[in-house]
């Protein structure tokens, strides 16, 4: 039997990343002695936070439209998930180090970037302004991370 995916499920999972990322941050900023690592850490949870809301906004959206949304294919489905499941865990030890946080927050921001332009591909045009703001703002987030790693 074929699984199929549809977007609000595939938006549920990016909701699940954007937890992880919240978690991780809010974590991060805890444990780091540094006050301005910590300030970035603090909002980066924030923007999580803000994403997760609106994929949660989203995906009611489409489960209301449901019936009429053209499920994914079930191989590209897996691809999607696999490309997820590396980044729902985290461990000690990526906050072992300042660096090693930082090296786990940009791996998380590459990822939900990735994962957002796939999830705007299966979408086609809708919500393209939406997914487009979404990717400025994990790119930003990226610059930061880069900036502070100097």
């Amino acid at each position: 039997m074929s699984e199929t995916f549809h977007a609000g499920d595939l938006l549920n999972s990016l909701i699940e990343l954007e937890k992880t990322g919240h978690a991780f941050y809010g974590e991060a900023a805890e444990r780091t002695q540094d006050e301005k690592a910590a300030r970035l850490f603090r909002f980066l949870a924030g923007e999580e936070a803000k994403h997760e809301q609106l994929y949660t906004d989203l995906a009611r959206e489409f489960r209301r439209n449901a019936p009429s949304e053209e499920p994914v294919d079930a191989e590209y489905g897996a691809y999607l998930d696999a490309l997820l499941k590396r980044n729902f865990h985290f461990d000690d030890a990526d906050f072992g180090t300042l660096n090693a946080a930082l090296r786990f927050a940009v791996s998380l921001e590459k990822d939900t970037l990735l994962y957002v332009g796939e999830i705007q591909n299966v979408l086609g045009n809708q919500k393209a302004d939406l997914f487009k703001t979404i990717r400025n703002e994990e790119r930003k987030h990226l610059r930061m991370l880069a900036e502070y790693r100097g």
